[in-house]
């Protein structure tokens, strides 16, 4: 054979054969991921959207604590204390440890009381202090909702599972793309709609892949936002590195609890990004003066303080802010 021959021997696979065995393999194997991603992620994103739904809805009809009672507004409201001693004796042995303070003018306050080891939640007049409903704290359909949202109800068991199906959604999302990707001497503007001429398998395939490419979207950015909250990724890595700095207070002491310890079960009063931020450690000089001296304070001076400090939201979205006084935690919104 010349140097100028340029045939490849019988039998040998040239560089083109070569070059499309791989493509065909990667194609192949891209599949298996994308089919088998999508055989377990498939049931958890089923359950993330239905919780996530009955979360959404219940918040904003009835509230995370079921506060959004209607009352009829009368004159004057009585005073927190005396709603607050109208909650307390109506579970007898109780004593208050929460106050949500009204949305709205027509909305009843709510208080929860710990009576007997049992964490009750107890909706008050704000106008007559007359209890009006009494039920069990983080046993509506809210918590309920929640609890297989974050954990299936198994604990950290299940928080990682869902965290495995995250991030083989994430496995799904790019695989599915690799093989959306024009080939074969299609054209992109073809890839980019779905194939309505074709009938059978092909037209279900052509939906799915043109679907599947918009929704991709979205779905990086629902799969990556959970994550935050999620066990090893959200708490260990995103979490830590996205916290609010202690730092910023200068000259301020430290406790050893976090932020977090004010959050109570599903309820996650704190912000997440503050979660992991030690609380500044009571008894010394630093900050802002507090009530004046002597005490005790009673709830409405601590709820008026509290508001003195802008702990309030805006009136048409309104938001909970959480302080500690004198052991009992308040929620002013």
């Amino acid at each position: 054979m010349s140097n100028t021959d340029t045939q490849a021997l019988p039998g040998l696979p040239t560089h083109e054969a070569t070059g499309k065995t791989l493509t065909r393999k990667l194609y192949l194997a891209a599949w298996r991921w994308h089919f088998y991603a999508g055989l377990y992620v498939a049931p958890f994103l089923a359950m993330l959207a239905i919780t996530g739904l009955i979360m959404l809805w219940v918040s904003a009809i009835d509230g995370r604590d079921g506060e959004k009672i209607a009352v009829t507004p009368q004159g004057e409201q009585t005073s927190i204390l005396a709603q607050a001693s109208a909650a307390q004796t109506a579970l007898h042995e109780g004593h208050v440890v929460e106050y949500i303070a009204p949305t709205a003018a027509d909305r009843a306050t709510v208080f929860r009381v710990d009576s007997g080891g049992e964490a009750k939640m107890v909706a008050v007049d704000p106008y007559t202090s007359e209890v009006l409903q009494i039920w069990s704290r983080q046993a509506g359909w809210y918590d309920f909702a929640s609890d297989i949202h974050g954990t299936l109800l198994i604990g950290d068991l299940g928080d990682r599972l869902i965290e495995i199906a995250a991030g083989f959604g994430i496995v799904l999302i790019v695989t599915g793309l690799y093989l959306w990707w024009p080939r074969d001497g299609q054209g992109l503007g073809k890839a980019l709609r779905p194939d309505l001429g074709a009938r059978g398998r092909s037209f279900w395939k052509s939906l799915h892949k043109t679907t599947g490419l918009y929704v991709a979207v979205l779905l990086v950015v629902f799969l990556l936002s959970g994550l935050s909250w999620a066990g090893v990724w959200g708490e260990k890595f995103v979490q830590a590195w996205s916290t609010f700095p202690a730092e910023k207070w200068d000259n301020v002491p430290l406790s050893e609890k976090t932020h977090a310890s004010l959050n109570h079960g599903a309820i996650k009063d704190v912000p997440w990004a503050l979660e992991q931020t030690p609380l500044p450690a009571s008894g010394s000089d630093a900050g802002r003066a507090g009530l004046p001296a002597p005490g005790p304070f009673n709830l409405d001076e601590i709820v008026a303080f509290g508001r003195s400090l802008a702990m309030r939201g805006a009136s048409a979205s309104p938001r909970r802010a959480v302080i500690r006084a004198c052991g009992r935690l308040l929620r002013i919104p």
